[in-house]
């Protein structure tokens, strides 16, 4: 059967945490998958570990490639040329997908070159996983393309992990991955990409489909070794469906609170009220209904 999607995984160094980075898109609901390890210098633990779960699922496909510049993406070329799947995705070795963010994706990109779900990320040492930071924003919106677009900010609400565009899409830019310019963030140097073309139609999903753990953070907890004990435990507690639930809810507080700073500044007196309805023409009407429905009956959140 063909593939129905393309999944990049950029890894470098002994990461054993990638084993359940992995194991997220192992348990993917879409089964069609081209899983493409893109390794930028690996110790020879990481490779031999990679070499027996590439053994076990042929879906596994690894790239072997000396330390380049950066985080590699002169690597991830090839990967993307190799492989066939319409949809392409991408996700940090140190981060994990919930079971349904592949589908969600094809999803998305139905009628959209370029786009993402919610950037959503959390802390760690905790008996369950905790949002810290939401990224709001909407990539189909003027303001939030020029945000991303100059210079001078690097503004970014698209982190790796959530991002995914189609092949389509990326074969028609006049460049793909390449050494970003010291300064740039290296995804960001890539999303400007589709930005710029004229014909490229991106969107921005607000659900939530996966999680990060910025390594700022997490290295000064954690070692390498303890961190992928941890990533090991959030699998477990991210099969519940309650969790899901929770960031869901969590998110669509955090985004109304956002939308009615937002406008204030502009409108002030909005409602409540008049904030969901602005939230409901956005192109996710049915997660958001849904959400505020779940938030009406337990959470109550005010204005």
């Amino acid at each position: 059967m063909a593939a129905a999607a393309t999944v990049i995984i950029p890894t470098y160094g002994k990461a054993p945490f990638l084993r359940q980075a992995l194991a997220s898109v192992q348990r993917q609901t879409v089964r069609e998958l081209e899983i493409c390890v893109v390794c930028d210098g690996v110790s020879n633990e990481l490779l031999e570990m990679l070499e027996k779960i590439a053994a076990s699922d042929s879906r596994v496909m690894v790239w072997v490639n000396p330390k380049a510049p950066r985080t590699g993406e002169v690597h991830r070329p090839a990967a993307i040329a190799a492989t066939t799947a319409p949809v392409i995705c991408y996700l940090g070795h140190d981060d994990l997908w919930f079971s349904h963010h592949v589908s969600t994706m094809i999803r998305l990109l139905q009628n959209a070159d370029f786009g993402h779900t919610l950037h959503c990320e959390g802390g760690l040492g905790r008996e369950r996983f905790v949002a810290q930071r939401f990224l709001y924003g909407d990539l189909s919106s003027r303001e939030t393309a020029q945000a991303m677009l100059d210079p001078a900010r690097n503004y970014n609400i698209v982190g790796l992990t959530f991002a995914g565009h189609t092949r389509e899409a990326y074969q028609r830019l006049a460049e793909g991955w390449n050494t970003a310019p010291e300064g740039v963030p290296t995804d960001l140097h890539m999303w400007r990409k589709f930005l710029r073309a004229p014909w490229c139609r991106c969107v921005s999903h607000l659900g939530v489909t996966a999680l990060h753990f910025a390594k700022a953070y997490r290295s000064q907890l954690f070692s390498d070794e303890a961190f992928a004990a941890e990533l090991e435990r959030y699998l477990a507690v991210m099969a519940a469906p309650d969790l899901l639930q929770e960031l869901h809810a969590a998110a669509l507080g955090g985004l109304f609170r956002y939308q009615r700073d937002m406008l204030g500044e502009c409108r002030p007196g909005l409602s409540g009220e008049t904030v969901r309805q602005l939230i409901l023409t956005t192109p996710c009407n049915d997660f958001w209904s849904r959400c505020w429905r779940l938030l009406k009956r337990r959470l109550r959140i005010g204005f």
